[in-house]
């Protein structure tokens, strides 16, 4: 397989938003953990990526952060790299954190990159 980076824009409120390049080696827990990261949040609460765009979803991959989480999702983001995914340029989807105040962050896939590979597994731009 071809090396593949995607460039994901990730609004959290209106005009807050980042442009994260991931390599597609990593996981949704590294995307997780990015989208975390470039906004200051900490990562000690259930999280879980809504594929299909919708909460409540068939496509929900729940993240683990901690290993004493409870399970609460039938797919766990931890397995699965972004290539398997096969995220398509222009795919929305949400990735919503800590279940109590519910922060949603929209994420869309904006564009893919091939063979070129990046230093970190994860910029911002």
């Amino acid at each position: 397989m071809k090396d593949v980076s995607y460039v994901i824009s990730v609004r959290f409120k209106k005009g807050c938003y980042r442009h994260i390049r991931i390599d597609g080696q990593y996981t949704l827990l590294n995307l997780a953990l990015a989208i975390l990261d470039s906004f200051d949040f900490d990562y000690d609460h259930l999280n879980s990526f809504y594929m299909d765009n919708k909460r409540p979803s068939d496509e929900e991959y729940q993240i683990l952060t901690d290993p004493m989480m409870p399970i609460v999702a039938d797919k766990i983001g931890n397995d699965y790299t972004l290539n398997e995914l096969h995220l398509k340029k222009g795919q929305k989807f949400k990735y919503i954190y800590h279940f109590g105040p519910n922060w949603t962050f929209n994420c869309r896939v904006e564009n893919f990159i091939i063979e070129e590979k990046i230093k970190m597994f994860y910029t911002i731009i």
